[in-house]
Formats: structure tokens, C-alpha cells, sequence
């Protein structure tokens, strides 16, 4: 797929960030380091993307991360919705409403976010990502 997927964190309508250790070993044993701000998500020879992190702080909490042609291996999308739930996490991309993992998550979502997002979705498992997919 030709398209990038962002998911950032939020706390009380501001930007937040979450432990990267916590983010990354949602994609264990799977993700190798590129650089100091990418990592290659790697299943099998037909299945890779690149997952790239938005600002890591000096305690190596990070703000978000985006992934640049997610492939279509379900794993990653389990570790997406994995993400989710590492911290008060927003999944989204361009034509689509925010997707998240808790129902309270929607308190922390900035107001300019949930008026350019519309409906937020309260996604259960992965399988529902790839539903909301698969129906654009």
C-alpha cells in the first residue's frame, strides 16, 4: 500500500509522549534500526515498511510515529493496534476518521484534531483497522 499512517499520543488535549521502548517492542522481533529516527519493519521478503519516529525526548519517550507503505501482513497491524493502547494513541491517515483503542481516549484528543478528524472509532482489535481499511 502507497500511502503513510501517523499514530500520535495526546493527555489532556495536549501532545504527549510514551516510553519508545514500549512503542518498539510492539514490533519485536521485527523491526530493525536504520537510523536514529527509522526502523525497518521486516515479516518476509513480500511484507516490509518503514516505520519512522516522530520526536524523541532526552528519556527516550516518543511523541508518534508515522509508517511509510504499511505492508499487508497482519502482524503489523496487531502491533499497531498494540501502539494504541501504549499510551492515549490516535491512529489516522488521509481520508479517514481518527481510530483508537479505548472509548477515553477521546478526552485527550486536541480540539483542532477532533474538528479536522471528525468521528473518532473505537477499534477493538486489528481486525477492525483492516476493515476500516479495506471499506476505502
Amino acid at each position: 500500500m502507497s500511502f503513510d499512517i501517523f499514530v500520535q499520543y495526546f493527555a489532556d488535549g495536549q501532545q504527549a509522549t510514551v516510553p519508545l521502548d514500549a512503542v518498539l517492542q510492539k514490533f519485536s522481533p521485527y523491526a530493525e534500526e536504520e537510523s536514529e529516527d527509522s526502523w525497518k519493519v521486516v515479516y518476509d521478503e513480500q511484507n516490509e515498511c518503514s516505520l519512522f519516529l516522530g520526536e524523541v525526548d532526552d528519556n527516550r519517550n516518543v511523541d508518534g510515529f508515522c509508517i511509510n507503505r504499511p505492508c499487508a501482513d497482519e502482524r503489523l497491524w496487531k502491533s499497531i493496534h498494540d501502539c494504541l493502547a501504549v499510551g492515549n494513541g490516535v491512529l489516522f491517515w488521509p481520508g479517514l476518521e481518527g481510530l483508537i483503542a479505548t472509548a477515553d481516549v477521546t478526552e485527550h484528543i486536541p480540539e483542532e484534531m477532533s474538528e479536522s478528524l471528525g468521528a473518532v472509532i473505537v477499534v477493538s482489535d486489528y481486525h477492525e483497522i483492516l476493515q476500516m481499511l479495506n471499506a476505502r
